[in-house]
């Protein structure tokens, strides 16, 4: 467990609820331990860049979890029901809860479980499933019941008492069959969360029970297994070889012989099966062409005769006016 100490007086800093359940985590020793890592009081960068406090991050060999803890200011004893919108109510009146902050503590908890998770994407690291934990210390002497019918999905509510503490680790257990977190990978996570200065060695992981190695079904989800990727690259290479670009080049042309068929239309025999159809109209112009020749001539030879007729008319009017006006002189 590494604890980066608080702005409290007292201890290492933390608030009272803080402090009651990192002694609960740290009495799980001997027959009772169990394998993982916290880090308390933390800040991780957000999408905007700037820091966002968390209570706590633990990382199990099977699991990772974001942890919001809030202890009650009064005794309040009922049941905490978790209603989906507003605060949290014990018994119809909102819950007594110490906050420093103006969001609810789920809200509290969903930002810090999405900044968590987006820096670990951001450094190419698959988290998988991430569980919320809202971690919560009654008074002593009182009874508290959850109904957290309307939690959301990966959501928790959980009160900050060992048993019901180790059920939810468990529970977390139970979600995957073989281990996501390796000593690596957390190293990893700590130094996408900026958090190495908090982190201890990898041979402290190995000894805590961290694996060294992890399944082959579960290496695509760190970092370790992208060099995986390029492997496929290269098988994908031969098949873009040249190989198969010269077969299309050979059936290309082969569709070009093709339009030599277009001659088989039946253009040429209709010539030589209807052959008389042609033929006729060539004959009978021909025929009375060969009229008109002696038409021609004859109308050549009565033109001249047209012309002396012609002549001799108009000499005979000539003598006559002549002869009329030799009459009248006299």
């Amino acid at each position: 467990m590494r604890v980066q100490r608080g702005p409290g007086v007292s201890g290492e800093g933390l608030s009272g609820a803080e402090t009651q359940v990192v002694k609960q985590w740290r009495s799980w020793t001997g027959q009772y331990q169990l394998t993982g890592l916290a880090l308390v009081n933390v800040n991780v960068p957000d999408d905007r860049g700037r820091a966002r406090q968390v209570d706590a991050v633990l990382f199990f060999p099977h699991g990772l979890a974001v942890v919001e803890i809030k202890g009650f200011t009064e005794p309040q004893s009922g049941t905490l029901r978790v209603p989906l919108n507003g605060p949290l109510t014990v018994d119809g009146e909102p819950a007594a809860l110490h906050t420093l902050s103006t969001r609810s503590p789920l809200e509290q908890l969903r930002g810090a479980l999405f900044a968590t998770k987006n820096a670990l994407q951001a450094a190419e690291i698959d988290p998988g499933f991430v569980a919320g934990w809202l971690v919560l210390v009654p008074q002593p002497r009182t009874t508290i019941t959850i109904d957290d019918a309307n939690t959301s999905l990966g959501i928790e509510v959980v009160l900050g008492r060992n048993k019901s503490l180790r059920h939810m680790v468990h529970q977390l257990r139970r979600r995957t069959s073989s281990p996501m977190w390796s000593a690596d990978r957390v190293l990893q996570a700590c130094d996408a969360l900026e958090l190495g200065a908090l982190a201890p060695t990898r041979e402290e992981l190995l000894a805590d029970g961290f694996p060294d190695t992890l399944p082959a079904a579960n290496r695509p989800t760190s970092v370790a297994a992208v060099p995986a990727e390029p492997k496929q690259t290269r098988t994908v290479k031969p098949a873009s070889s040249p190989v198969p670009r010269p077969r299309p080049r050979k059936t290309t042309p082969a569709p070009r012989p093709t339009p030599r068929p277009a001659p088989k239309p039946a253009v040429p025999a209709p010539q030589y099966r209807t052959p008389a159809g042609p033929r006729p109209p060539a004959q009978r112009p021909s025929r009375p062409a060969r009229p008109a020749a002696p038409m021609l001539a004859s109308a050549r030879r009565v033109w001249p005769t047209l012309v002396v007729l012609a002549v001799i008319a108009i000499l005979a009017t000539v003598a006559c006016v002549v002869i009329y006006q030799a009459f009248h002189s006299h």
